[in-house]
């Protein structure tokens, strides 16, 4: 039985494959830039648990100092965020340490 609230966004999230991002009603989101799509993946893989921001920032960019890379992380998902769309709340919660897709709305 589906429990979500009437006109709540759902979301499907391909990882085999062509990776890519899409609503229940078939519009496409999946972000162009590939460290944006890397950090779906990622959100994604860690589910149903959060992921947590300093290892992100230090998987996709190891080269860049900690605090570096972590800035680099923060314009990323604003880029993330974007992709989503407006009921980005609904669907992926951000906290200052970690992120994480809300399960009932992401599969």
């Amino acid at each position: 039985m589906n429990d979500m609230v009437i006109g709540s966004p759902r979301l499907r999230l391909r990882l085999i494959g062509p990776m890519g991002l899409w609503t229940d009603q078939g519009q496409d989101l999946s972000p162009l830039a590939p460290r944006t799509r890397m950090i779906l993946a990622a959100i994604g893989l860690c589910a149903p648990r959060a992921a947590l921001k300093s290892q992100l920032a230090r998987v996709i960019w190891p080269d860049l100092e900690p605090s570096a890379a972590r800035n680099t992380l923060r314009r990323e998902m604003r880029r993330v965020l974007d992709a989503l769309g407006p009921d980005r709340a609904a669907v992926i919660a951000v906290s200052s340490e970690r992120v994480w897709f809300h399960p009932e709305r992401v599969s």
